[in-house]
């Protein structure tokens, strides 16, 4: 018989309780293939809508597509329209002509804490331009539609001829071998640590949004071929960001949605509230920060959820960090001190609810490959705030569904530059306004007093000629 110590069951019971879905949706890839309907709203150049959480918007167009293998959209004449991505089991995202969608799964709580979710329908999401920093949005809402077998199109969405997403997430432990023997470590590259500091989530569930900053910083440093001085606010992108369910979690992918949409502002501009995030809004941003990250494209390793393998991380990382998602409520991972960890022969891995920072991937020679992560819990866990996990057969879920993304390096470079900056010439603008006002109204001033002075003259000459009296009459 095993027995279970108190602290043990407690740590299971918190992690499960803090580790709960981001939404409650698990939809499968057979759930989502086939025909939708969408119905969009008005286009608003109001780019801080929030979809989710406003009543339905009027439908002004409607559109018919269909989800096909491995990740196209099609019209109903079979024509391919664009690509699509499952975000995890919670939602998808199409990427259509010069817009993108997003939305995830509809989902209900109810007062006894039940939790409901239907994977034919989904919240009111967000229709965006293709490009980074946009200057319009709309929301829109999907609905699947009933299989039609006489549909010509039908035939190519419902054959399932390709891997299924789920079997990947349930990779046994002999389903594949490492596929590289080098070795790469961002945190020490050539002599450089490349990876930015450690940050403890604290009671927040926030490891996706430290975990995508980490990788934006990490990648802008790499791709200037400079030291790492410059920390992106975390809090940003908790509290400002709507794709993304705030202390109740999100993935990296949604961040990426975020920073390519409205940009990212540096860490001075909106401190990490680590201890009460309620005291933390989104209106605290400073107005003029010092600079804004933009990201020119993010998506899964592999391309799209499901796709993820080895050698697509290994690739990926050859570029810089990239974020992994994992099951960190497997018993025999709540003790990890340090090593390369395996997990035990009767664990199974379960829904993957952490997010963490993988910054390479080596050899150690007694026990094995490895993926290096960075956690979000602080220098005390681990190795130093690091862990390494056994690579080659999926431990817990980490090589299910990595994210990475592509940071805009000019854009942040010429924001880093004060003379590219527009805020810069913004306050130049403001400054030599004010010291005009000033300077005129220092020569108002002096003209003032002058003009005092000159009739103060005037007025002594007048009294002096009226006092005066001829002396011949």
């Amino acid at each position: 018989m095993i027995f279970f110590s108190a602290s043990l069951l407690s740590s299971i019971f918190l992690l499960l309780l803090l580790c709960s879905s981001d939404t409650p949706a698990n939809c499968k890839k057979d759930d989502v293939l086939g025909k939708w309907k969408l119905e969009i709203g008005k286009f608003t150049s109001e780019t801080n809508v929030h979809c989710s959480k406003i009543d339905k918007v009027k439908t002004e167009d409607t559109m018919e597509i269909y989800l096909a293998e491995p990740n196209l959209v099609t019209d109903p004449s079979n024509k391919a329209i664009g690509t699509w991505t499952m975000i995890y089991v919670e939602g998808f995202e199409l990427s259509i002509g010069k817009y993108r969608y997003f939305t995830l799964f509809n989902w209900t709580s109810s007062e006894d804490n039940t939790e409901t979710f239907d994977c034919h329908n989904t919240v009111q999401g967000w229709v965006r331009p293709d490009i980074r920093n946009i200057s319009e949005i709309a929301c829109f809402t999907a609905t699947k539609m009933p299989r039609n077998e006489s549909d010509p199109a039908s035939h190519h969405y419902y054959k399932n001829d390709y891997k299924d997403f789920d079997s990947l997430r349930r990779r046994t432990k002999k389903s594949y071998e490492t596929s590289n023997s080098m070795t790469i470590d961002w945190s020490d590259k050539n002599g450089h640590n490349y990876v930015s500091y450690f940050i403890d989530e604290g009671n927040c569930k926030s490891s996706y949004a430290i975990a995508a900053a980490g990788m934006i910083e990490s990648r802008i440093s790499i791709g200037s071929n400079d030291s790492l001085d410059y920390s992106l606010s975390v809090q940003e992108l908790i509290s400002c960001n709507d794709y993304s369910q705030e202390c109740k979690g999100g993935h990296a992918i949604e961040i990426g949605m975020y920073v390519m949409d409205h940009g990212l502002v540096d860490q001075k501009c909106l401190p990490y509230y680590s201890l009460n995030q309620t005291d933390a809004k989104c209106s605290d941003r400073c107005k003029y920060p010092r600079a804004t990250v933009f990201v020119k494209s993010y998506s899964y390793v592999g391309g799209f959820y499901g796709r993820c393998s080895v050698s697509h991380m290994e690739e990926a990382l050859e570029k810089g960090p990239i974020v992994a998602r994992i099951d960190d409520t497997v018993p025999s991972f709540l003790d990890y001190k340090s090593g390369v960890y395996k997990m035990k022969d009767d664990e199974k891995v379960g829904r993957l609810t952490r997010s963490v920072l993988v910054v390479g991937y080596g050899q150690d020679e007694k026990e094995g490959p490895y993926w290096k992560i960075k956690n979000s819990k602080g220098t005390k866990w681990g190795e130093g705030g690091f862990a390494r996990i056994y690579k080659g057969n999926n431990t817990l879920g980490i090589e299910t569904a990595a994210e990475q993304m592509v940071p805009d390096n000019d854009a942040y470079l010429n924001n880093k530059n004060i003379v590219n900056n527009p805020y810069f010439w913004a306050m130049i603008g403001v400054s030599c306004f004010c010291v005009a006002l000033i300077v005129g109204v220092i020569i108002l001033l002096i003209a003032i007093s002058r003009t005092r002075k000159s009739v103060k003259a005037a007025n002594a000459i007048n009294e002096q000629y009226s006092s005066f009296q001829p002396r011949y009459s």
